[in-house]
């Protein structure tokens, strides 16, 4: 065998290897915050911080509220599928993507999700 071969055979076994290990020891993630889109709180704070909250997803919003219930458990920040649906929803049908945003909404024409609110 030469030295080419007994290359190429060692890196493809450490590839195999890898990716054998990488998916037994992978997190196991909850189906709750894997299903709407995806993410990680990375992504998510990366798009809260970076101007982009109308490109979150529900997932991530279920995922930085539950770090926000994991930093403080008096808070039950817990959202369900649909909840957390409705934020983005929120989001995004009146433009929002930075806290100055949040700022500036005026009330008056704030547009709630459909389905969100029932009329009294």
């Amino acid at each position: 065998m030469n030295v080419k071969k007994a290359a190429a055979l060692g890196l493809t076994a450490c590839f195999v290897l890898t990716g054998t290990l990488g998916c037994l020891f992978a997190p196991v993630v909850p189906e709750r915050t894997s299903n709407q889109g995806g993410g990680s709180i990375l992504t998510a704070t990366g798009k809260v911080f970076g101007g982009q909250m109308t490109q979150l997803t529900a997932d991530e919003v279920q995922i930085a509220t539950d770090q926000i219930n994991d930093l403080n458990p008096q808070v039950d920040l817990t959202l369900d599928d649909d909840q957390a649906q409705a934020i983005v929803g929120f989001l995004a049908q009146n433009g929002i993507n930075s806290f100055d945003d949040f700022q500036n909404l005026n009330p008056g024409t704030v547009q709630p999700p459909p389905g969100c609110c029932r009329t009294l």
